[in-house]
């Protein structure tokens, strides 16, 4: 875990995690488990485009609706609300994290560690079809493209 990874999992023991922001996805699997289940952000069309670089944002959502009344926030087309300093004004929510980590742990079911991209087709296909992908039908789906 690194420096910024164990700050984030200091914060939510302390009871004091707001936000987050993750590079990519990669960041996010070491603090998974250690932090409260909340929706995970993104602008689609860049993960769309680039999985690997789309960075994730993560809010609390009581700090997130405090944030609302205070007018400190956007919403964007889908009624998604998010903090008006983000960066990327495109996000949008995207998966629970409870979501993404029964994901990659059904991954891991096998006793195997998949790759990054073998990640990417679980969560893509999840996100698509709202059901889950295990290690060999992932692999299956890696061999046919």
């Amino acid at each position: 875990m690194n420096p910024n990874q164990q700050h984030i999992v200091d914060l939510h023991e302390k009871g004091e995690l707001q936000h987050a922001k993750f590079d990519h996805f990669v960041e996010l699997l070491p603090v998974m488990n250690k932090i409260e289940n909340q929706w995970l952000y993104l602008n689609v069309k860049k993960w769309e485009s680039n999985p690997l670089t789309t960075p994730i944002y993560y809010f609390n959502e009581d700090w997130l609706n405090e944030l609302e009344y205070q007018g400190g926030t956007i919403t964007n087309a889908r009624a998604d609300i998010f903090p008006d300093w983000v960066d990327d004004q495109h996000i949008q929510t995207w998966l629970e994290l409870a979501t993404f980590e029964d994901i990659i742990d059904i991954l891991h079911n096998t006793g195997k560690t998949p790759t990054p991209e073998m990640m990417v087709i679980a969560i893509n296909y999840y996100y698509e079809y709202d059901a889950f992908l295990e290690y060999d039908e992932v692999v299956a789906r890696m061999d046919n493209h």
